[in-house]
């Protein structure tokens, strides 16, 4: 596959690896359930969401209360199940201290990751699912 593409041949290439897709094509189309929900190079698509990073936050205890995070502005949609509380956000920095005035209530250890959006992150956004290997 990356030879083609190297040699500049068109190729559609349907996968559900995210990291696949994500490494071999120039651009994106995101489908689910039958129907395209968006088109473009990653960075159109990142920068049509507005949300160009996450912050996923494992170990929370149940009923902790996330009133500083939802107060705190920037955040494109918040999203919690599983034991896992993911915000999609502009600008992960200005979520560190909430974050850690959160976090600092619990007692068990909990687990932060920020980052880039990826395009796991983005068809995560636009479907609402989770992926399954």
């Amino acid at each position: 596959m990356r030879r083609l593409r190297e040699a500049d041949n068109a190729i559609l290439y349907v996968t559900h690896y995210m990291e696949e897709a994500e490494e071999l094509c120039d651009r994106l189309g995101i489908m689910d359930q039958g129907k395209l929900l968006a088109v473009g190079t990653l960075d159109e698509l990142l920068a049509q969401l507005g949300c160009a990073e996450t912050i996923e936050v494992r170990g929370l205890p149940p009923g902790t209360d996330l009133g500083l995070l939802q107060a705190t502005g920037g955040a494109c949609r918040m999203e919690s199940s599983d034991g896992v509380t993911r915000l999609f956000v502009r600008n992960a920095a200005q979520f560190l201290a909430p974050l850690q005035q959160t976090i600092s209530r619990s007692t068990s250890p909990v687990h932060v990751k920020m980052g880039p959006l990826s395009l796991e992150h983005l068809f995560l956004y636009l479907t609402g699912k989770e992926l399954h290997d």
